[in-house]
């Protein structure tokens, strides 16, 4: 274990604004981990708490930070030894992210499907494969291939378990739909993340982060036309009417973090 690659990876995620149920849930997540790292080490395999799998769901709109964090808790992970890490010595951190989506796992023909599900798999081996949009693997109950993909993924993810940990992104009612149609899935991804939207407040704080790594200090003027700015970008909710139930409700781009830098530009 690198002690110093896991503790700049933990700090990573506490400097993330918000996402306070997610970092809670992902330190919990790493202190069993590293609980049973040592309690193995020093007592045995046999001995593990644990034995079981670490791929997760990550449902939430965009711009939520889903895939942010994702690069951070593999990182942690891969650190902890949940899986192998490469042998390719050439690679950033000792690290693989892998991004893919419905076009990189769906073939389109009889017998393309499987081998590129197997390829995408096989190509996070020491790290993550992050699927955004995930329920868009099947579309419709005539989609054969994407039933094969599906198939085929849930087969790679428990055989490779100790070699890859596969994060599912994508909204919740969709996802929520995907995995209730897929049983195979419920067992074999275990943990569940949820990204709620940003508040006007935090996307402001986003802002003034972008300006600080810039050496930009912000005059007051300057910080409340950004937050008004964020306001009418996105639609986002105030503290206080987050706090005081007069939220109207969120929409698919409220709460959207690229927002943060797209008022900047």
């Amino acid at each position: 274990m690198n002690v110093i690659a896991d503790v700049v990876a933990c700090e990573e995620l506490q400097d993330l604004v918000g996402l306070d149920s997610v970092k809670a849930g992902i330190s919990a997540l790493r202190d069993t981990v590293e609980f049973d790292m040592w309690r193995r080490r020093f007592l045995g395999e046999h001995w593990s708490l644990l034995g079981q799998n670490f791929h997760m769901r990550f449902l939430g709109n965009p711009g939520t930070g889903k895939t942010v964090v994702a690069r951070i808790v593999g990182k942690i992970l891969v650190e902890l030894g949940v899986v192998k890490k490469p042998e390719n010595p050439d690679l950033e951190d000792g690290f693989v992210f892998r991004e893919v989506s419905r076009a990189d796992l769906v073939g389109s023909y009889v017998g393309h499907t499987a081998p590129k599900v197997q390829k995408a798999v096989k190509s996070a081996f020491g790290g993550v494969l992050f699927i955004d949009e995930a329920y868009s693997l099947i579309q419709g109950e005539r989609d054969s291939f994407g039933q094969e993909a599906v198939d085929t993924l849930i087969k790679e993810i428990e055989d490779h378990r100790d070699k890859v940990i596969v994060i599912l992104a994508g909204y919740h009612k969709e996802m929520d739909t995907f995995f209730k149609s897929n049983p195979g899935f419920q067992s074999r991804v275990p943990f569940r993340f949820d990204f709620a939207d940003y508040s006007c407040e935090e996307l402001s704080e986003m802002s003034g982060m972008s300006l600080k790594k810039q050496n930009i200090t912000p005059t007051v003027e300057a910080k409340s036309w950004i937050s008004k700015m964020v306001g009418e970008k996105t639609g986002c909710c105030s503290e206080a009417q987050l706090e005081g139930g007069t939220c109207s409700g969120a929409t698919r781009d409220n709460g959207n973090g690229r927002a943060a830098w797209i008022c900047l530009d």
